[in-house]
């Protein structure tokens, strides 16, 4: 299919950092953008009307409970007006394409009797998110 996709990414080679630091047992990510929206709507209309605001985006990472544990927690310890600076590369070997951010973050430690113990790390972007490369 001409003008079609050229690659497609496969998880397992995607590449982490938070403030430097290299997250070896990641296993999740996502990153979500999304505009705020107002009700512009009025009495008596049928449709409802919203109005753009501005860009925001969230997200998560999710690591298994190990050392990478620790990099999370510091980073969603950090002094209320420090954010973390993140990078993601979907793909660890081309590094052309890549994700970053700065973010503030929580995290989480959780497990069951059914897998394997994990630390969720949730993060709120603090500005632009910028996509480098994927051409």
């Amino acid at each position: 299919m001409a003008g079609g996709p050229t690659k497609r990414l496969h998880g397992e080679k995607s590449l982490i950092y938070i403030d430097g630091v290299e997250l070896t047992s990641a296993n999740s990510w996502s990153i979500d953008v999304a505009r705020d929206t107002a009700d512009g709507s009025a009495f008596g209309e049928t449709w409802k009307t919203v109005k753009g605001g501005l860009l925001g985006a969230s997200g998560s990472i999710e690591t298994w409970l190990e050392s990478d544990t620790k990099t999370l927690f510091t980073a969603a310890t950090k002094a209320a007006y420090a954010s973390a600076a993140v990078m993601i590369y979907p793909n660890r070997t081309d590094s052309t394409d890549l994700i970053s951010f700065d973010a503030f973050f929580g995290a989480g430690f959780g497990g069951d009797i059914g897998s394997i113990e994990k630390a969720p790390g949730s993060f709120t972007v603090d500005g632009a998110v910028t996509p480098t490369g994927f051409s």
